[in-house]
Formats: C-alpha cells, sequence, structure tokens
C-alpha cells in the first residue's frame, strides 16, 4: 500500500511563520540549483510549507510503498539533510522556536485532515500526489484549490488532472462548488483528464458568473475536443469578456466544426485580437470555402498576429481567388506574414 509521508522541522512562537517562510525559500533555492533530496527516486518527493494544527513547519513529502518502510532510517537521513541545509543558510534569521527533529507524520489519510493547512509548494507536490493515483488525494487536493496562494491552487489542479478518473466525479460536484478558485481549478483538472462524462457539466460552467471559470471551462472542452461543446463554444464567442471568447475560439480550432463556420467568421472582426486571430487559426483547420473573402479581408488587419494566420489560412484552403491578395501580402512589413503568405501561394499554385 502506498503511503504519503510529511517529514518535517515545526517552528513555534511568535514568529513562527516568518522562520518556516524563510528557510522554505531558502531549500527552494537551493534544491532548484541543484541540491539534492535526500532520498534516491526524486519524483516520489515534494518540499512543502505548511501549517499543522498551531505549529508551521517546513516539510518533505515522501512516498514509499509498503507499511514495512524502515521510517526511523528515513528521518534519520531527512534529519541529516535538513542539518546540513541550516548550515548552508547559516545566514538566515531565526527567532521562533524550531523542534529539534524531523518527525514522521503516518499517512496521506490522516496528515490531511482538518488540521492540515496547506501554505506554500515546491512544484514536485504535484508530481508527488498526482502519480501516487491513489483517490484518497483527491479530497485535500479540492481543498487545496481554495488556498489563498496561486501557486498551491496551480499545483492541485496539476495533481488532480494527474490522478485521472478517480478525480472526476468530484472534479464535477466542485464544478458547483461557492468558491470561484474551487470551480476554476475543477475545470483545469477535468480538461487534464479528458474524461467525456465532464462534457456537459464543463457546458454549464460556460455560463459560471465568473470570467476565470468560463475560460477555463471553454479551454477544457476544447481540449476534450467533444462535438457536443459547439454549439455552447459558438454562443461563448459572443461573452462580453475577450479572455472567454478567444478561449472559446480556440477551442473551437481544437474541435474543427464547420458549424462554427459563420460564427468563426464574425469573430474576425472582433475588437480584441487576441479572438481575431484564434478565429483565423480556426477557420484554417475548418478548411471552408466560406470563409476565403472575410480571410482575404483580414490580411489588411492592423495586428500582424491576424494577418499571418488569414494568410495560412487561405493556403490550406487553397482558393485561387486568395492568390492576388497573397501576393500583396509579400510586402508586409513583419517577415512572419511575408513567409505565411508565400507558404501560401505555394500551397494554391500545387
Amino acid at each position: 500500500m502506498n503511503r504519503l509521508y510529511l517529514l518535517s522541522w515545526y517552528y513555534q512562537g511568535q514568529d513562527g511563520e516568518a522562520d518556516a517562510r524563510g528557510f522554505f525559500g531558502k531549500l527552494r533555492e537551493g534544491i532548484e540549483k541543484g541540491k539534492k533530496f535526500p532520498f534516491d527516486c526524486p519524483s516520489e518527493v515534494g518540499l512543502v510549507h505548511c501549517k499543522v494544527d498551531e505549529h508551521w513547519c517546513v516539510g518533505v513529502l515522501v512516498m514509499r510503498g509498503t507499511e514495512g518502510d524502515d521510517s526511523v532510517e528515513q528521518t534519520s537521513r531527512l534529519h541529516k539533510w535538513f542539518e546540513e541545509c541550516d548550515a548552508d543558510f547559516s545566514g538566515t534569521d531565526k527567532t521562533g522556536e524550531r523542534v529539534s527533529h524531523p518527525s514522521v507524520e503516518g499517512t496521506l489519510q490522516s496528515r490531511y485532515g482538518s488540521h492540515y493547512t496547506c501554505v506554500e509548494v515546491f512544484d514536485p507536490l504535484s508530481i508527488v500526489l498526482g502519480d501516487i493515483g491513489d483517490a484518497r488525494t483527491v479530497e485535500p487536493l479540492i481543498k487545496a484549490l481554495k488556498d489563498v496562494k496561486s501557486d498551491v491552487q496551480w499545483s492541485a489542479a496539476e495533481a488532480l488532472g494527474k490522478i485521472g478518473e478517480p478525480a472526476v466525479g468530484p472534479l464535477i460536484e466542485a464544478l458547483n462548488d461557492e468558491d470561484r478558485s474551487v470551480r476554476s481549478g475543477a475545470a483545469r483538472a477535468l480538461g487534464r483528464i479528458g474524461d467525456k462524462r465532464a462534457v456537459e457539466p464543463l457546458i454549464e460552467a460556460l455560463k459560471d458568473k465568473d470570467p476565470n471559470v468560463q475560460r477555463l471551462a471553454a479551454w477544457a472542452l476544447g481540449n476534450i475536443g467533444d462535438k457536443r461543446a459547439v454549439e455552447p463554444l459558438i454562443e461563448a464567442l459572443k461573452d462580453e469578456d475577450w479572455d472567454v471568447r478567444s478561449n472559446a475560439a480556440e477551442a473551437l480550432i481544437k474541435i474543427g466544426d464547420e458549424r462554427a463556420v459563420k460564427s468563426l467568421i464574425k469573430a474576425l472582426k472582433d475588437e480584441d485580437y487576441n479572438v481575431r486571430w484564434r478565429a483565423a487559426e480556426a477557420l484554417r483547420m475548418i478548411k471552408d470555402a466560406r470563409a476565403v473573402e472575410p480571410l482575404m479581408e483580414a490580411l489588411k488587419d492592423k495586428v500582424w498576429n491576424v494577418r499571418k494566420w488569414a494568410a495560412a489560412a487561405l493556403g490550406r484552403i487553397g482558393d485561387t481567388r486568395a492568390v492576388e491578395p497573397l501576393r500583396e501580402a509579400l510586402k508586409d512589413e513583419n517577415i512572419y506574414v511575408r513567409f505565411c503568405a508565400a507558404e501560401a501561394l505555394g500551397k494554391i499554385r500545387k
């Protein structure tokens, strides 16, 4: 049975949080510069700064395979590592009282209880929890989506995405959570997983009152690629938030359904250039001749990225009506537009 240990140093007292945060920062910096964890499998460990009961701690999460693992030996190795790190970072001011040895904190299920509050994580945490793939990790990770720090939310969403199928049901429920951070994290994770059970709930999430949830729902639907999402994504192209419209267009790039052509042609004149260039790219993927003249007009857009994708789309559609406008585009001030225009002409001439 897989178990996850939290081996840590606790900081107590009025300045405990500052001390723990400072030591966490130093450890993170050291690891980024090549300092190794004291275990053989770096993919099975992660650095965490958290609050356990009333104590602030800096710890290492370690996954080991069986109940018979030598936790005393693990503790000894980690203690030595902490001492070495503490010596390396001796210039760090510490005023809080620190427990002088790391402690093994039992199983994942018991440790991630109501008294455990995750404050800050180093990216390997998502690798640890995600790669375990244990359904027991889902509930605490969904709780972590509520964390005030965006990097904690991101790591939790990434971990849930890696867990996959066991997380789908709880994540679908989390799309209705009162906390918008939980809803957006759930949408992100469902997009990573790609399970079609999430399509209808994500379609509903396109109507969420929070634009970030809508944006991530659109992104997730694009990743899943189910054609049931086409009509709702077309409707999302009319949203008042440019980022929602942009992500809806990007999702339609991935799905590539001709039902979206009329709306994407209209989106070529959107006030936001991100929507315009993604609409042009989506029309390139769909390859519908109805888009030829609107794309020829888009070759005159004031933003070079729109012009570039318009040229690329015209080349893929291959309609000879685009030859003269593309020849004009060979004189464009932007090298990428000129390159795409030349490439498009080559495709049409073939």
